[in-house]
C-alpha cells in the first residue's frame, strides 16, 4: 500500500520527520506540491498515472466488496 510523507527540501535533499525510515533501494516517488487549499491526500491520488487509475482494484479484491 502506497504511504504519504511529508518532508522538507534543503539543498536538494528531502528530509523526512523523525521516526520515518526507508530502506535503501527503496523506489519512491516525489510529487511537488503547488500552493493550494486541497489535502496532500487529494493532490497525491491526482497525481497518480493513467496506468495505476485503469488497474481494477475491486476484481482484485473481490473479498472486500462482496461482504466475506
Amino acid at each position: 500500500m502506497a504511504e504519504t510523507y511529508k518532508g522538507i527540501v534543503k539543498k536538494g535533499v528531502v528530509t523526512l520527520p523523525k521516526g520515518v525510515h526507508l530502506p535503501d533501494g527503496l523506489e519512491v516517488v516525489v510529487v511537488v506540491m503547488p500552493p493550494s487549499s486541497e489535502s496532500p491526500e487529494d493532490l497525491a491520488w491526482e497525481a497518480l498515472s493513467a496506468e495505476a487509475w485503469e488497474q481494477d482494484w475491486v476484481e482484485g479484491n473481490k473479498d472486500l466488496t462482496e461482504g466475506k
